[in-house]
């Protein structure tokens, strides 16, 4: 393949086809990947660190979605006796 063909078709079309029926994988996507795994694995090694958005987010989260504790068992008895049991979750967000 000359420079020409090279720039025309920079990406050569493979046979096999990769998940998602892709001819090819980015490098940046490989590198999003290892960094949310690396993320992951940090957060099991020193913890989550709280962050003034997390602090927010928590607020938020119990001022629109007071809980409750209950037991497992309560729970099941509770859906159990009903013909539906339906939730819902409001969302906000900026």
């Amino acid at each position: 393949m000359d420079w020409k063909e090279a720039l025309r078709n920079p990406i050569p079309k493979s046979s096999v086809k990769l998940r998602h029926n892709l001819d090819f994988v980015r490098i940046s996507d490989i590198a999003e990947q290892y960094y949310c795994e690396q993320k992951v694995e940090l957060s099991f090694k020193i913890g989550e660190i709280d962050t003034h958005r997390k602090q927010i987010g928590a607020q938020i989260h119990e001022e629109l979605i007071p809980m409750e504790k209950a037991e497992r068992e309560h729970v099941l008895r509770e859906i159990e006796s009903r013909p539906s049991y339906i939730c819902s979750i409001p969302l906000y967000f900026t």
